[in-house]
């Protein structure tokens, strides 16, 4: 009895975490920096409508200290998200999207430099 009472509690504090994380100014940022980057369209099966989610590739329940790298985020339509749940590390940018990643990183440096 105490043990389930115990689980309950902590799933609780879990999911109010989780939604305070997802509604902070940091994630909104990337996860809309994610959108423009790739554009809308699923890494996983190329899908171009409906709504798209920027995914944790190795997810925060597993590494919560990743949660805002962006080297940790793809996008993924709705099924794709919700097919690979919240506890698969799985990767499905290809080597195209990863290098849009290095480019966007690269000329960010670049200009941080220059307006120093």
């Amino acid at each position: 009895m105490l043990k389930k009472k115990i689980g309950r509690t902590v799933r609780k504090i879990k999911r109010k975490t989780s939604r305070e994380f997802y509604k902070s100014k940091a994630w909104i940022k990337l996860a809309l920096l994610t959108k423009e980057l790739y554009g809308r369209k699923c890494m996983k099966c190329n899908k171009t409508k409906g709504r798209h989610h920027s995914d944790h590739i190795i997810p925060r329940s597993l590494r919560p200290d990743l949660g805002l790298d962006i080297h940790n985020i793809q996008l993924l339509c709705k099924a794709c998200n919700l097919a690979k749940g919240n506890t698969n590390s799985i990767d499905y940018r290809t080597s195209t999207h990863k290098e849009i990643l290095n480019l966007y990183l690269i000329s960010k440096i670049t200009i941080e430099k220059q307006n120093t």
